[in-house]
């Protein structure tokens, strides 16, 4: 065999068959990695929404949860509230419930009461920077009846009323705070919620020892859950400024004074206000 006959030919094309047009090479494919104007385009609105969502939420968490004068661009002066501690409910006496449920039970010492805690136990905490009164016994005792009427013009009269109706015990605390603002509170415990309120309209026709021009007897509506009566005077030849309340919670009759050399800040009565018939009303 010659070697002519070891080697492949490629075979000859038919002259009578049509010559086949030439294909066009397939558009290479676009990678994800990449894309396309249109891709880019999409993608770009796409993150850019992605953003604005989270910059909203982040915005509105920022509005919402830090304190008043951390908002950037809506910062405010402090208003002057006090730091008061968490308040905390008594412990209520076996079988006893909070007074907006029944109170005490019946038998239970001093009578069947909306409010069954030791009324001691129910003044309003000292709030941060407070220098105690230590005129006041606080948690450590009571006042008695004929003293806190001294705290009236006619003390004799008053004394007559707490005894025909019934107060049990005066608790009383009081504090002073750097800027000068004092504040006392006592709370009067009676028998029940129809001779507190005959004292209470006693209290409200009489005048206060430390401002007698004072006129008790403009109803607060401001104040949640309370019946208070309030007035104040400015400071000038009769004393510091004054703003004083006696309020009302079934059982449990009330007065606040507070006093300040040049003004009481009326923001400061109503937190105090508020924050006592808060836990009267617990």
């Amino acid at each position: 065999m010659s070697d002519d006959d070891q080697i492949d030919h490629a075979p000859v094309a038919d002259p009578t068959e049509p010559t086949p047009e030439p294909t066009a090479e397939p558009k290479a494919r676009r990678s994800f990695l990449r894309p396309g104007p249109r891709g880019r385009t999409v993608a770009r609105w796409s993150i850019a929404t992605v953003l604005c969502l989270g910059l909203g939420a982040a915005t509105a968490v920022a509005v919402m949860a830090p304190r008043r004068t951390d908002i950037p661009g809506l910062a405010t002066a402090a208003d002057g509230r006090y730091t008061y501690p968490t308040l905390q409910l008594p412990q209520l006496p076996p079988g006893a419930v909070g007074p907006s449920a029944g109170g005490a039970p019946s038998g239970a010492p001093g009578g069947t009461v909306p409010h069954a805690a030791d009324v001691r136990q129910l003044l309003l905490p000292h709030p941060v920077g407070a220098v105690t009164d230590s005129t006041l016994p606080g948690a450590r005792g009571f006042v008695p009846l004929g003293d806190f009427a001294k705290l009236f013009t006619s003390p004799d009269d008053l004394a007559e009323v707490l005894g025909e109706n019934g107060a049990r015990h005066v608790a009383a605390t009081g504090w002073r705070m750097p800027d000068g603002t004092h504040v006392t509170v006592y709370l009067l415990a009676f028998r029940s919620g129809v001779t507190s309120q005959a004292a209470f309209n006693s209290e409200m026709g009489m005048y206060l020892a430390a401002a007698p021009q004072l006129d008790l007897s403009t109803t607060d509506s401001s104040v949640p859950l309370a019946v208070a009566d309030t007035a104040s005077r400015p400071a000038g030849k009769d004393g510091p400024a004054l703003r004083v309340t006696v309020f009302s919670d079934a059982d449990i009759n009330g007065l606040l004074v507070m006093t300040n050399p040049k003004a009481v800040n009326p923001v400061d009565f109503k937190q105090a206000l508020t924050l006592q018939m808060e836990l009267l009303g617990g």
